[in-house]
């Protein structure tokens, strides 16, 4: 998908801190709000903030 001007963006950690990554540079990405979502549920770190 590309970026649009009206798209909603999230900064996302590839490796979440919860699974052991750090907030380093290198460790981010740009992502739509709806792939940031489910990226979230699939790599299990929403479970553990609930």
């Amino acid at each position: 998908m590309y970026f649009r001007e009206s798209d909603v963006l999230e900064i996302d950690q590839i490796i979440p801190k919860i699974l052991g990554d750090k907030d380093k540079y290198k460790n981010l990405q740009i992502l739509h709000k709806h792939c940031h979502d489910e990226k979230t549920i699939e790599d299990g770190s929403v479970a553990k903030y609930t």
